[in-house]
């Protein structure tokens, strides 16, 4: 529900022939994962339509978490996939159009008159985001009644003039979703039902007005277990980020919709967006290693979720996380290097219980620099520079060695001393406490 873009790797890889897709490779990156609690969630790998890999990570961390096949995942963003492509039925039924101006439906909103479909559906309306109320998403974890929601997005306005810029904006969706519910007399549950789920099969596919059942949980992880996060009520994120699945059904829903069977392949290349595009009209480009992939992706609370078509290759990959302590999007890079790479390289992790050793006090006897060492509740090891005040995760890198990317950061611990580098200066620290 929250904006995202999957910042994949732009630089070109030495790749596998993705014609064939080696189980093994995909099972030795989740089964690293596990065994050092990096991350829970599930995966599914389809070529020419029909899946060749599906696995469930992480789960057995949880042995109050139960899942079988057809347990769904929060998709977040995704949904707009789903309102974008009913946008289009409706303007290949001559019942809208990319220039209809939202001043037919509310023409009370602001600049209502100037704000086009085609704006709202590659994020240039200039509408802001209702998710954030005094730059809060708090107020949506209980339900809110619809003409509040409204009333949030008028009175948050514009951020831009129509047409003039590029931001993500979940209202535009919240109120494209409203658009399909008037022009179809109904609600936006049975809409999709009616129109998508039932006539492509994809029955472990839903959307939250409609109630459905045997959903996963979002987890975070805190003092060496998973433990249950409050969510938002998704009844407020009707259109945007509100539907559940599992993976194999997004798979198969954008298998369809990249075979002109959802919406006519000429509303799909529209919906792709062009070479020096950030957003189509709704499907974003997902570079990867040299590559590029279209689909979307979506964040809910602890929910990330990424669905992406592969054309060269008519593969898609859709990867659900309902926990994680592994940064999501490295997640995503590990599982694609699996199935595409050559040469695998897996992630070096440390068990929680070993990283405690290297908690204390150091010092440097050349320069001003103090760095205190301590274990966060979610197990990570973290590094306070104690004049500066900054505090920032460490990453391992080897045994004893770890390292800080955005500042430049790496160290090696041998017993009582640290020896610290961090862009080309290099420093020895000794431990104090």
């Amino acid at each position: 529900m929250r904006h995202f873009i999957p910042f994949l790797l732009l630089f070109v890889f030495a790749f596998a022939d993705a014609q064939h897709i080696d189980a093994r490779k995909i099972d030795a990156y989740l089964d690293n994962l596990e065994a050092y609690d990096q991350g829970v969630g599930s995966i599914s790998v389809f070529k020419h339509g029909e899946e060749v890999y599906r696995r469930d990570f992480g789960q057995s961390a949880n042995p109050n978490l139960k899942v079988d096949a057809s347990t769904k995942y929060q998709v977040g963003s995704i949904t707009k996939v789903f309102t974008a492509a009913m946008i289009w039925k409706l303007i290949e039924a001559k019942k809208l159009s990319l220039d209809t101006k939202l001043s037919e439906f509310y023409p009370k909103f602001p600049k209502s008159d100037k704000i086009t479909i085609k704006q709202m559906l590659e994020h240039t309306s200039g509408l802001k985001d209702y998710i954030l109320k005094n730059d809060s998403v708090k107020w949506l974890s209980v339900k809110v009644p619809k003409q509040e929601i409204l009333a949030e997005i008028e009175k948050q306005g514009l951020k831009f003039e129509p047409g003039t810029g590029v931001k993500y904006s979940n209202s535009a969706f919240y109120l494209l979703k409203e658009i399909v519910e008037k022009k179809y007399h109904s609600t936006f549950g049975k809409i999709i039902q009616k129109h998508i789920i039932s006539p492509n099969k994809l029955g472990d596919l839903a959307a939250a007005d409609t109630n459905p059942t045997n959903i996963s949980e979002p987890y975070n992880y805190r003092n060496k277990v998973w433990t249950k996060m409050v969510d938002y009520d998704y009844a407020n994120s009707i259109g945007v980020g509100d539907i559940s699945a599992t993976p194999a059904q997004l798979n198969r829903f954008m298998h369809q919709l990249f075979h002109g069977k959802i919406v006519k392949k000429a509303s799909l290349a529209k919906m792709i967006p062009g070479e020096n595009e950030e957003w189509g009209r709704n499907l974003m480009p997902i570079p990867f290693r040299g590559r590029m992939f279209y689909g979307h992706a979506g964040d809910a609370s602890g929910w990330h979720t990424i669905a992406l078509y592969d054309k060269q290759n008519d593969i898609n990959v859709a990867i659900c996380i309902n926990g994680h302590r592994l940064e999501h999007n490295e997640l995503y890079v590990g599982i694609l290097d699996a199935i595409y790479s050559e040469n695998q390289v897996l992630p070096f992790f440390v068990k929680t219980d070993d990283l405690e050793k290297y908690v204390g006090k150091f010092q440097s006897n050349d320069r001003a620099l103090q760095l205190e060492f301590y274990m966060q509740k979610s197990g990570d090891l973290m590094c306070l520079d104690v004049l500066a005040e900054v505090a920032f995760p460490m990453t391992p890198s080897a045994t004893n060695k770890f390292y800080f990317k955005p500042l430049g950061i790496n160290l090696e611990f041998n017993q009582n001393l640290i020896f610290f580098e961090q862009n080309g200066i290099k420093l020895m620290l000794q431990k104090v406490v």
